[in-house]
């Protein structure tokens, strides 16, 4: 999960700083979108950011089903936990090794059947 999180901050962070230019349609705003939404008034813009209550938040959390700290079939992980144990294979560190590490994982849980 930390890989995809990684992933998705770098994502985020490239998104956020880099410059929307200029659109021919007038009213579109431009610039760079953390700017942007730090401070929409430099747009034209308003800010839509609304205060949410406790009690909303609560509500949601109770109607909100949230996994377990496991990523997929608790078995099945503590089994890819077990394969990767005994093989010496640490965590992924990027796409192409977590990518060899879902196929040996796989070919690895058809022969446990």
């Amino acid at each position: 999960m930390l890989l995809l999180q990684n992933d998705l901050d770098a994502t985020v962070a490239v998104w956020n700083s880099h410059n929307i230019r200029p659109s021919q349609k007038q009213r579109i705003p431009y610039g760079r979108p953390a700017v942007m939404f730090a401070a929409p008034e430099l747009h034209n813009c308003s800010d839509y950011l609304c205060d949410v209550s406790a009690v909303d938040i609560d509500c949601c959390n109770t109607e909100c089903l949230f996994r377990s700290s496991k990523p997929c079939d608790p078995d099945i992980f503590d089994w890819c936990c077990l394969i990767m144990s005994a093989g010496g294979i640490r965590p992924p560190e990027d796409a192409t090794e977590a990518t060899s590490l879902y196929k040996k994982l796989r070919e690895d849980l058809s022969l446990v059947n």
